[in-house]
C-alpha cells in the first residue's frame, strides 16, 4: 500500500513539474506575456542596451506599478542608462578608498555626466520610491539598489559640475560658490544641484542602516562629517527659495571638505588655513 501510494505520489509530482515546465516556457515564447517582455527587456539591459529595456518596461510599469519585478528592472535601466554599474563601482572604490573619499572616487566613476543622466537617475530613485516609500516595506534588493543609486545621484550631479575631466577637479571649482557667481570667475554648484546631493544624504544614511542592520558599520565609510546632515529633508527646501538656509550651507560645505580635512567630500582647498575661504565645515551668506 505504501509502495502504490509513493508510486502515485511520483507520478503526479513528474505530471505537476512536466506541465509547470510547458507553461514556464509558453509563457515565455508567447510574445504577449509579461514574462516574454521582460525576459526581452532583462536581455537589453544585459547588452547595456538601456533606451531599449526603457521602451520595454514603461508600459509595463505603467500598466501596474505595483508590480516590484517590473518596477526593479525599470529602475535599473534608467540606473544603467545614468551610467551605474554596481559592480564596477564597487570594484573601482575598493582600489580607491585608501587614496580618495568615497565621494571623490563615486565622482570621478560617472565620466561624461550630463543632465540626461541627472535626470535618468532621478527618475530610477522615483520607481524605487513609488512602489514603496518605507525602506521596511521594500525588498533587500530594492533597498540595495537604492543605496547605490542615490550615491549615483551624488556622483553624477558633482562630476557634471566640478570636473573638467573626467578624472581632474576644475581648478577653481568651489561648492560654496554658485556656477555663476563673481563673473563666473569661480565655478561652483547651483542650488538645485545643491538640492539634488542634499535630499541624497538622509536616504543613504536610512538604507545603509537597514541593509547593514546598524549603522555604525557604514558610519566608519561615511565618516562623522556625513552624520551631521543626517537629518536633512528627504526633499529640497529648496536651496534656489533660500540659498543661505542653514542645510544648503552645511551640504555645500560637506561637498569642499576633504579627506585631508577629515571629510568625505572633494578636496577643492577651499578652507581656513588653505585659501581664502569659509571655516572648515561652514559656506556662510557672504562667502556664498
Amino acid at each position: 500500500m505504501h509502495t502504490r501510494l509513493k508510486y502515485v505520489l511520483i507520478i503526479g509530482l513528474v505530471s505537476l513539474g512536466l506541465q509547470t515546465c510547458e507553461n514556464f516556457y509558453s509563457s515565455y515564447n508567447n510574445v504577449n506575456s509579461r514574462k516574454y517582455r521582460l525576459e526581452k527587456a532583462r536581455n537589453h539591459i544585459d547588452n547595456e542596451e538601456f533606451t531599449d529595456a526603457i521602451a520595454q518596461l514603461y508600459p509595463e510599469w505603467i500598466d501596474d506599478v505595483t508590480n516590484e519585478e517590473v518596477a526593479y528592472y525599470f529602475a535599473i535601466a534608467h540606473a544603467g542608462r545614468a551610467g551605474l554599474n554596481i559592480i564596477d563601482l564597487v570594484s573601482e572604490l575598493a582600489e580607491d578608498l585608501s587614496s580618495k573619499t568615497i565621494v571623490e572616487g563615486i565622482s570621478e566613476f560617472f565620466e561624461d555626466a550630463d543632465d540626461e543622466d541627472i535626470s535618468d537617475i532621478k527618475e530610477a530613485i522615483r520607481i524605487i520610491e513609488f512602489t514603496a516609500d518605507e525602506v521596511n516595506d521594500r525588498s533587500a534588493r530594492m533597498n540595495f539598489l537604492a543605496l547605490f543609486a542615490n550615491w549615483a545621484r551624488i556622483g553624477i550631479v558633482l562630476h557634471r559640475y566640478s570636473y573638467s575631466s573626467n578624472t581632474l577637479l576644475t581648478s577653481n571649482f568651489d561648492a560654496c560658490k554658485l556656477s555663476s557667481s563673481i563673473g563666473s570667475a569661480r565655478t561652483g554648484l547651483p542650488d538645485n544641484a545643491v538640492d539634488e546631493i542634499m535630499v541624497s544624504v538622509p536616504r543613504i544614511v536610512e538604507l545603509a542602516a537597514v541593509i547593514s542592520g546598524t549603522g555604525d558599520a557604514f558610519d566608519a565609510l561615511l565618516g562623522s562629517s556625513f552624520s551631521g546632515l543626517g537629518s536633512a529633508p528627504t526633499e529640497p527646501i529648496p536651496c534656489s527659495a533660500d540659498s543661505d538656509a542653514v542645510l544648503c550651507l552645511a551640504t555645500r560645505s560637506l561637498i569642499n571638505l576633504g579627506a585631508d580635512d577629515g571629510g568625505i567630500g572633494l578636496d577643492t582647498g577651499n578652507f581656513a588655513g588653505d585659501n581664502a575661504g569659509p571655516p572648515i565645515g561652514t559656506c556662510d551668506d557672504t562667502y556664498n
